[in-house]
């Protein structure tokens, strides 16, 4: 964290915003805890992406990759989430993105597992969907003006049409198993999180008036003879729960996905200690947070 609060107040100001919240001892021992999980979940990662030889497991080879693929991507997300949040700035629409990002990765991995076969070949099968979409644009271009297609791009449009014979025709990018990304919660157990965390998350990733108000001095008496008060410093996370919820989510998919990434390569226990150690306080305290959100009312 940075030297000034969320808010952007020093620390020493008795301000009344939530990042009071954020600057308590308890929230800062929990900070320190997040960076180590971080740092022991990178050394178990290493632990099978600086082998010379590949390591042979017995799990389906398609769902290995998506488990390497994923793990890597949430770790680095995951830290980039914490760099964001370093920051009292509109940076931190950034770090919203990123923990949403990580939450859906976390309801994909959760329902690719029951059904590994089908369901990853429908995942899989929206690749072929994203990039054809890129892919046709670019040869209508090139028809339409005449000019030649070079040859690279005639193989990949062979390939491309393999793809969708092995996997089957692609659906949207948000849709890729029939269902968006609530059906899937819902399926695998976690539409009620779903329904708390994700609007949350989205109305701070998207255009939406919560950014707004992170410029907008709240309370009574802030507009007055057509003059309006602005922070200088805006603050999408200056309500804690917004930021309390991103990070529960972000470490919530660490773990998920660092759980899944030790069964698939087999990691002795002996070389995860460590790691399990950081992890049970911070589980403790996502598992709490959860069991609010599954309080939470219905939509």
């Amino acid at each position: 964290m940075s030297n000034r609060k969320l808010c952007g107040h020093n620390f020493d100001e008795d301000c009344e915003c939530a990042a009071n919240i954020l600057a308590s001892s308890e929230m800062q021992e929990m900070m320190y805890k997040t960076n180590d999980l971080f740092s022991e979940s990178r050394k178990i990662f290493e632990l099978i992406s600086n082998l010379e030889n590949p390591k042979h497991v017995k799990e389906n080879p398609k769902y290995i990759r998506y488990i390497y693929a994923y793990t890597d991507i949430v770790l680095r997300g995951g830290k980039s989430f914490t760099s964001s949040c370093a920051r009292s700035d509109i940076g931190l629409i950034g770090a919203a993105g990123a923990a949403r990002t990580l939450f859906e990765i976390g309801i994909n991995t959760m329902y690719i597992k029951k059904d590994k076969n089908e369901h990853l070949q429908q995942f899989i099968a929206n690749a072929a969907g994203t990039f054809e979409k890129g892919a046709n644009l670019f040869w209508e271009f090139r028809e339409k003006e005449n000019e030649e297609i070079p040859e690279i791009y005639i193989k990949s449009k062979e390939g491309l049409e393999k793809l969708k014979q092995i996997y089957g025709e692609p659906r949207l990018s948000n849709q890729w198993s029939g269902r968006g990304v609530g059906g899937r919660a819902n399926d695998v157990g976690m539409k009620k999180v779903y329904d708390f965390l994700y609007p949350q998350l989205s109305s701070i990733t998207h255009a939406s008036s919560i950014q707004m108000f992170a410029y907008l001095a709240t309370g009574e008496n802030t507009v007055s003879n057509n003059r309006v008060e602005f922070h200088s410093s805006p603050d999408i996370f200056s309500e804690i729960f917004f930021y309390y919820s991103a990070w529960m989510t972000v470490l919530w998919s660490v773990d998920l996905m660092m759980s899944e990434f030790i069964k698939v390569f087999e990691i002795s226990y002996r070389e995860t200690m460590d790691y399990r150690k950081v992890r049970s306080s911070t589980n403790e305290v996502v598992g709490e947070f959860f069991e609010l959100c599954e309080l939470s009312p219905e939509e």
